[in-house]
């Protein structure tokens, strides 16, 4: 019930006048409002179990004067200053706050003071003790010659209903904010002290209608993340190791997380004030750190990898469940990121093979004026052919393809010995394992474990064994 809405205020009277008075100015009240449903506002004021809804509306503990003086002011939508009111009663504060934000409705108040109106108004209702109001009702029916309240428990059924109502007029606020999102996380925020305490009753019900009026949001929102996901490793797999917009496609799936967690930030707040991680946020963030550890088991995309983990560990700090398994899958990225480095290292190698330098560097094969990314290789192999145990003649190669072409780097010299031949095609064997061969070994595995079938000529290799073509001569 608003202030300006109250029985007390329609008739101009207060908690201590008689019932004499109230009858008296519930007359001069009817022949002015024809159409005003004057019994029901008498019955409310003089009926001892009714009244109780109109007392806790109004201002308890203010002076009779008072009271009528400040209701008039709300009802001229006179601006409000806070410190007029901060030695009023906590209800009284409560009640004279929330009529303002209804009487100003979509007013000239900025997004700041009405946060300010909002949390003072949710603090002060916390303030309120049942005993001392169930104390201080009775003393102004004492003046009034109402009947005595028999016990604050009598008080509890009206108190609650007028929660809910305060619940309301607060919760419809953030349609009137200029920026919602912001200020409703500022709103959580502060009242929960970033969740490290529980928030003011109002605010807790503020909170959960905008998780109501956002989950369908946040549902289908989660969604389109998912299908980003799954776009950018259908992307990585279809490129074959080459994906030119793999940065530009991480940093729109991060942009898509960021405008996400604006709208779920009060939310995941209020979850972690009572302790407990928030369904959907958690949710999406598993998703999430599947994506990232596929993106570094399967695709060695470890850099990438980490910098969407520690973007999670940024939006999804208020999941105090899932705050320590993101720092330690940033750790472990980081030791997996330095193992990378240190193996890029041992792949270096500069080479003169054939007359021509042979360059391996982590990311790149350079031979004969050619430049090969690792990545895109699909295939090597190596061997050496001895022709009639003629060194000069005898063959020492290695050869690389990605299914369309194919470069052959042929180690043996004329007039070199056999030791010289083997050790170049030795060091350039070891370094095509390291820089080639492992990853495709991992990937033929990955690929054998998901039922994959794999073909080498005539041969069929599956996760149950080989299968081989039998020849006949006849």
């Amino acid at each position: 019930m608003d202030l300006t809405d109250n029985p007390f205020y329609l008739l101009r009277v207060t908690c201590r006048d008689t019932a004499e008075t109230i009858l008296q100015k519930a007359e001069e009240f009817a022949a002015q409002h024809l159409e005003a449903d004057i019994s029901s506002i008498k019955s409310t004021l003089i009926t001892p179990c009714k009244r109780i809804a109109a007392e806790i509306a109004w201002l308890p503990g203010l002076a009779p004067a008072k009271s009528l003086e400040f209701a008039d002011r709300i009802a001229a939508k006179n601006v409000f200053v806070m410190n007029e009111y901060r030695t009023l009663y906590p209800l009284s504060l409560t009640n004279i706050i929330a009529s303002y934000l209804v009487a100003t409705g979509h007013g000239a108040i900025s997004d700041e003071e009405r946060t300010k109106y909002i949390l003072t108004c949710a603090s002060a209702y916390d303030h309120v003790n049942k005993d001392d109001l169930f104390r201080l009702l009775n003393e102004e029916r004492s003046v009034s010659g109402m009947p005595m309240i028999p016990k604050p428990a009598a008080l509890e059924k009206e108190l609650t209903d007028h929660q809910e109502y305060l619940g309301t007029v607060l919760s419809k606020q953030v349609d009137y904010f200029s920026d919602p999102i912001s200020s409703v996380s500022n709103i959580a925020a502060q009242s929960t002290n970033n969740g490290h305490r529980p928030a003011f009753t109002l605010i807790d019900k503020l909170l959960d209608t905008y998780e109501l009026r956002t989950r369908e949001h946040l549902t289908s929102y989660r969604a389109i993340i998912k299908e980003a996901c799954g776009r950018i490793l259908n992307a990585i797999v279809n490129a074959g190791g080459a994906y030119p917009s793999l940065t530009e496609d991480i940093n729109k799936l991060i942009s898509l997380l960021e405008k996400w967690d604006a709208v779920a930030q009060p939310i995941q707040i209020l979850a972690r004030s009572k302790g407990t991680d928030e369904e959907l946020s958690s949710t999406l963030a598993r998703n999430i750190r599947d994506f990232n550890i596929t993106l570094s088991n399967e695709y060695s995309l470890h850099k990438e990898a980490k910098l969407i983990t520690e973007v999670m560990s940024r939006l999804f700090a208020e999941l105090p469940q899932l705050s320590d398994v993101v720092k330690t899958d940033i750790s472990q990225l980081d030791g997996i990121i330095d193992d990378a480095e240190k193996k890029k290292k041992e792949l270096l190698l500069d080479l003169e093979v054939g007359g021509n330098r042979l360059i391996i560097t982590g990311e790149s094969l350079r031979y004969q004026g050619r430049e090969v990314q690792l990545r895109e290789v699909k295939g090597v192999r190596w061997g050496i052919l001895l022709k009639n145990g003629m060194i000069n003649t005898s063959k020492y190669t290695a050869w690389l393809t990605n299914g369309v072409w194919e470069m052959e780097i042929e180690c043996g010299r004329a007039f070199n010995s056999h030791k010289a031949c083997m050790d170049r095609f030795v060091a350039v064997a070891d370094k095509l394992w390291r820089a080639i061969g492992v990853r495709l070994m991992f990937e033929m595995l990955r690929d054998l474990s998901k039922g994959l079938c794999i073909t080498y000529s005539n041969a069929e290799f599956d996760k149950n064994g080989a299968s081989l073509e039998k020849n006949h001569i006849y």
